[in-house]
């Protein structure tokens, strides 16, 4: 059985044995640092079940080919799509991300 929590020093006294014991940590990857949702849109799209390593470098040859920093936050969605549309498809992921894999398990969209 749950015990109830019911006031506000119950509340402090199970925050902090969760701090104490629980290995929390501050440190989060580079993937939580975009400053644009481009990046988080590719970043999304091509982690559908692969290896991180992978996902990371299609958004990095992204940035590389559209002399993007990662930092940039005048990137828009827009932009990504006038991207792709300019390259088609298929080509933006030939030839730019360099990663054709399928994006979801039924019939990805390159």
């Amino acid at each position: 059985m749950i015990p109830t929590i019911n006031n506000t020093t119950d509340i402090d006294t199970v925050a902090q044995r969760c701090r104490d014991l629980l290995p929390f940590t501050l440190e989060l990857g580079p993937e939580y640092g975009y400053q644009n949702l481009p990046l988080c849109v590719l970043d999304s799209v091509w982690s559908i079940g692969v290896r991180y390593g992978g996902v990371q470098n299609v958004v990095k040859r992204y940035c590389d080919h559209y002399r993007i920093d990662d930092k940039d936050t005048a990137h828009t969605i827009d932009d990504l799509v006038a991207n792709i549309r300019a390259a088609c498809s298929s080509r933006f992921a030939a030839e730019i991300v360099l990663n054709s894999q399928r994006t979801s398990s039924r019939g990805g969209i390159f």
